[in-house]
């Protein structure tokens, strides 16, 4: 979020749950979070909230929030990474933590979601990939400058 304002809190939750229509939303007594809240679950939604000024009633969240704090911050020391790609491995932490099933054995909340595993690439971040688009694509850019060279040497 750019800021603490009820839109950009609006902005980010809609963002988050795509089609998906929330009809409970768990947060802290934020405000900005009361406003998105209300204009999300609308009036058959519920909205529970966390006793202010006590994170121990917010332990499900403060862990979530953890685990991407900490996985993020390994996911960077391993990239050799600088601090400034902080919130492309924060993202990256969070989707990797979501498609992946748990060590106990429980789905994955993309599981759980979906109905069935993420069945892209899971790759580390940071990781180098080589990418070549696919011929139509590459049909489409028209010659390579090297199939250019080699055409004119061979004619």
């Amino acid at each position: 979020m750019v800021n603490k304002s009820g839109k950009e809190a609006l902005r980010a939750i809609r963002y988050f749950l795509g089609d998906f229509q929330a009809e409970t939303l768990y947060s802290d007594n934020s405000k900005e979070l009361e406003m998105a809240a209300k204009e999300i679950t609308g009036a058959h939604g519920f909205h529970q909230t966390a006793t202010p000024h006590r994170p121990q009633t917010n332990a499900y969240a403060e862990r979530g929030i953890r685990t991407i704090v900490e996985g993020t911050r390994a996911s960077l020391l391993q990239a050799g990474l600088p601090h400034r790609f902080w919130p492309v491995a924060a993202r990256h932490q969070a989707f990797a933590t979501s498609v992946t099933d748990h060590p106990n054995g429980d789905p994955s909340p993309w599981t759980l979601r979906h109905g069935d595993h993420f069945d892209g690439w899971v790759l580390p971040f940071g990781c180098l990939v080589h990418y070549r688009p696919p011929r139509p694509i590459l049909k489409k850019m028209g010659k390579l400058r090297s199939e250019e060279h080699t055409s004119e040497l061979q004619s």
